[in-house]
């Protein structure tokens, strides 16, 4: 059977291709792809390991190319020298008219992932913290909170290494982070440090998350490569293959979660495809549902990055405390929190916090950057709360336990030595401020929002955190409750407030923008009247003066009238008038598109030249043809005017019988004044 790359006008390529001597570049992200493309080319099955000859390759036309992308969208062949030939116009029109079609459903099904929804998240995040191993539970948890606080891709989180984290140098109760790795960063001044926070609620609670993990994940080999080199969520300290393997199993790991039937149960009303991608659209979306503008949303999501077309995005620096902070905000459902020592935890120090609740952590950071005390609060939280029994490994929540049931702790029964203190964001003068928002008093001490766990007696610490709900009394959590509602109602006044100061800014400004707006129109339209106010006077005729005009003195013909005042009389001197010398000015035509620049020209002159109807025998020959096109309308004009004819009435009738050009307008009104068929509102009626 004749080879089919040479029906194709390719040259021949054997059964098993040879690899040539100089073997072409490929690229390994888009060779599965490629083989694909060149099997539908040849019309035979190649396997992975296939490799062309250059000649081959040459032989690629662009037509190839979109006739493969319409089979692939359609599932058949649609019949419809050098360089790329992805980059070509007929390519381009496949994909676009694929798209076009891909949105009125015509064609194959759309593959286009939608975002989640906050009910779907919170069901992944259920799901993640089920059985499994420490990779697919705890790390995958603590990605999946990273990607959506800091509204990443899945691969930016897996090139992230412990050293992108280190302390805030503002707030204590925060952390700091750099995403070297985001696809739109070219250079260093495009990855800013972005503030971490904790969230009231836990499904969201990134500090939590990673307090969690990172504890745990030294038991796993994670961090080997040391504190500079290790990345965060992967042992394999490979620059290049390490986090694509981590990236690949992450994404793994979700899309089996979206496929389990408990998710499929919540999503399963919801029309579109899920993916990887959906996360990151999920937490941009969250943001600006919660109140971020686009352009806020951008910042924290790093796409101010990219090229917008905006000059001004060159000069702005991409660094805004303020405004990731705002958006970090939003991003911690029920509120922002600083994790705190309750006051009677007098017994939980700094050292016991290192020694028993993230010794690893401490150990690893070794003094540089060290975040160990800013995860113990959040770690021992979650040791001490019955909600998160299982969502720890088992050996470090024990310790935990154990630690703290042996230093006895001054409190009630059923009180978490770590409170959640809800955070109020504002800023000032460009400054960023975060303010705590302490605690009232909830009837024995306990935490805001968080757990309720202690020591009494002789009870094991693990006793008192599986039964502490049963233990603590209706009126306590009634006073609990009563306090969150105060305390959310406070954070809700404090955000208006600030809504209400940045829409006054925008108000005010937008009010100036308004009547500037207003005054700019009003003065232009001003203008534009009192410019053809004057166009009107200046093409008029001078008036002669009556008799009565020039002070109730009669009128001399002839002669000059000046006027003088002397001792309070007025005196009048009559002059002969003086011969007004030949008009010297150049004799030229102007170009010019209006009625009346016609009778300006005819009257006055355009351009510091003669008037036209001075023009002498001499000045007409000069300009004959262009003279001789112009005089019918001049004429017309003068005879009106001197009939007593303003000649503001006179242009605007023409311009109301005759339309065009002032060419077509001359030309029309020497037809008609030869047939005698003008119009009569421009005839002169002879009374005999």
């Amino acid at each position: 059977m004749a080879n089919a790359g040479a029906a194709l006008g390719l040259e021949d390529v054997p059964e098993l291709p040879e690899a040539p001597t100089e073997q072409p570049k490929y690229n390994r992200d888009y060779h599965r792809l490629f083989i694909k493309f060149m099997s539908w080319l040849h019309k035979r099955t190649y396997t992975k390991a296939a490799r062309f000859q250059p000649s081959a390759l040459g032989g690629i036309q662009p037509h190839h190319v979109a006739d493969y992308l319409k089979w692939r969208a359609y599932g058949a062949t649609w019949n419809g020298t050098s360089g790329n030939p992805t980059k070509s116009d007929p390519v381009n029109e496949v994909v676009k008219e694929a798209k076009k079609a891909e949105t009125q459903h015509r064609g194959k099904k759309s593959c286009a992932t939608r975002d989640l929804t906050e009910t779907e998240y919170r069901k992944v995040v259920h799901e993640l913290y089920g059985k499994g191993s420490f990779e697919s539970t705890i790390r995958t948890a603590c990605m999946l909170k990273q990607q959506v606080h800091l509204i990443t891709r899945t691969d930016d989180i897996s090139k992230l290494k412990y050293s992108d984290y280190k302390p805030h140098p503002d707030f204590p109760f925060a952390l700091s982070c750099k995403v070297y790795w985001s696809k739109n960063i070219s250079e260093e001044r495009q990855c800013p440090d972005q503030i971490i926070l904790g969230s009231m609620d836990t499904d969201f609670c990134v500090m939590l998350g990673l307090a969690n993990y990172m504890e745990a994940s030294f038991n796993y080999g994670y961090g080997a490569a040391g504190r500079e080199d290790a990345f965060l969520f992967t042992p394999k300290s490979d620059p290049k293959l390490a986090p694509k393997h981590c990236n690949a199993a992450y994404r793994n790991i979700l899309k089996a979660v979206f496929l389990s039937a408990p998710f499929l149960a919540v999503a399963v009303l919801i029309a579109g495809v899920l993916g990887s991608h959906s996360i990151r659209k999920f937490a941009a979306t969250l943001a600006r549902g919660m109140g971020a503008t686009a352009d806020e949303v951008d910042i924290r999501g790093r796409w101010k990055a990219r090229l917008s077309g905006r000059v001004v995005d060159a000069y702005i620096s991409p660094e805004q405390p303020w405004i990731d902070a705002r958006v970090a905000e939003k991003l911690c459902m029920g509120a922002p929190i600083a994790y705190k020592l309750h006051p009677d935890a007098k017994r939980v120090t700094p050292g016991w916090l290192i020694q028993h609740v993230v010794p690893r952590t401490h150990a690893f950071y070794d003094g540089v950057n060290d975040i160990s005390l800013h995860l113990a609060l959040p770690l021992l939280w979650a040791a001490l709360d019955e909600s998160w029994e299982e969502r720890m490994e088992p050996p470090v929540r024990v310790r935990i336990q154990d630690a703290y049931e042996r230093i006895k702790a001054d409190l009630p029964v059923g009180v978490n030595p770590v409170v959640k203190v809800p955070l109020s964001i504002w800023t000032h003068n460009t400054k960023l401020h975060i303010n705590e928002i302490e605690p009232m008093d909830t009837g024995g001490g306990g935490g805001t929002a968080g757990g309720t766990t202690g020591t009494t007696g002789q009870a094991s610490t693990r006793q008192v955190a599986n039964k502490s709900r049963q233990v603590t009394t209706m009126q306590t959590q009634q006073q609990v409750r009563t306090n969150e509602e105060i305390l959310t109602r406070i954070i809700a006044q404090d955000n208006q407030l600030q809504q209400l100061i940045a829409q006054e800014g925008r108000t005010r400004d937008s009010s100036a923008a308004a009547l500037r707006g207003w005054l700019e129109t009003w003065l232009g339209a001003e203008l534009t009247k009192l410019n053809g106010n004057i166009c009107r006077i200046a093409v008029q005729p001078p008036r002669m003066a009556t008799p009565d005009q020039v002070d109730g003195n009669l009128f001399r013909n002839g002669l000059t009238v000046e006027r003088t005042r002397r001792n309070g009389q007025t005196s009048l001197r009559y002059r002969r008038a003086v011969a007004t010398p030949a008009d010297s000015r150049p004799a030229k035509l102007a170009k010019y598109r209006t009625v009346g620049s016609a009778w300006q020209e005819w009257m006055h002159g355009i351009g510091g030249n003669k008037p036209a109807k001075n023009f002498t025998a001499e000045d007409i020959r000069a300009c004959k043809s262009t003279y001789s096109r112009r005089k019918p309308l001049w004429t017309l004009m003068a005879t009106l005017v001197n009939a007593q004819k303003a000649p503001a009435w006179v242009i605007t009738k023409i311009e109301e019988h005759y339309k065009g050009s002032v060419l077509n307008i001359t030309a029309a009104i020497k037809q008609d004044t030869i047939m005698g068929s003008l119009h009569e509102d421009l005839c002169i009626v002879h009374v005999q």
